[in-house]
């Protein structure tokens, strides 16, 4: 009997000091997370999708303007973008443009997205498609309230009908951006809910 009960002192020991020799983990309930540090490169991502759709921007690729952009456009050829994420649907949002003072990112169709480039690397845009946009923070240029932009490759000639001049007025019935240009698109305002 004094046998089994040294054997079971030596043991019940032997476990306190086993257990005395792990680390001590608190439960997950009570362990604070330690605030995860967002990257810049992820707050671009996050700037960029804000432009869009949730259901489109999920899957778009990001870009991002490079170092020095626009270079010395109009002049020459912008540098391309920077690509922080690939896509999956066809769509492309970009994150918010540094030469400008407000926050104007996009989300473009295919379409568009040749639009802007043709823009920017001074070449043709695309002559076939329809080009959709949307910038739900509005921008471009600053003061413009969230719309969406729509691009109609070939004859322009029904925009002249609407002004180019963007102020209160017009955003209600729409305006157009660069006109007498190849680039010349539709731009109609989109109101917010205010949640």
């Amino acid at each position: 009997m004094v046998r089994i009960k040294w054997t079971f002192s030596v043991l019940l020991l032997f476990a306190l000091l086993l257990s005395a020799c792990q680390p001590v983990v608190a439960p997950e309930a009570n362990v604070a997370a330690e605030p995860e540090a967002v990257s810049v490169e992820e707050d671009k991502i996050a700037n960029a999708m804000s432009a869009g759709p949730a259901e489109i921007a999920e899957e778009a690729a990001i870009l991002d303007y490079p170092e020095g952009w626009p270079g010395n456009w109009p002049d020459e050829p912008a540098p391309e973008y920077v690509e922080l994420r690939p896509g999956s649907n066809g769509w492309t949002c970009i994150a918010d443009r540094p030469d400008t003072p407000g926050n104007d990112p996009m989300c473009l169709n295919e379409t568009m997205r040749g639009m802007v480039k043709g823009l920017f690397a001074l070449i043709d845009p695309p002559s076939t498609g329809y080009g959709v946009a949307y910038m739900l923070q509005g921008g471009g240029p600053v003061g413009t309230p969230p719309h969406i932009m729509i691009y109609t490759p070939g004859s322009r000639e029904d925009l002249t009908a609407l002004s180019t001049d963007m102020n209160p007025i017009t955003w209600a019935n729409g305006w157009h951006m660069f006109p007498e240009t190849p680039y010349a698109h539709l731009m109609i305002a989109v109101p917010m809910s205010e949640e």
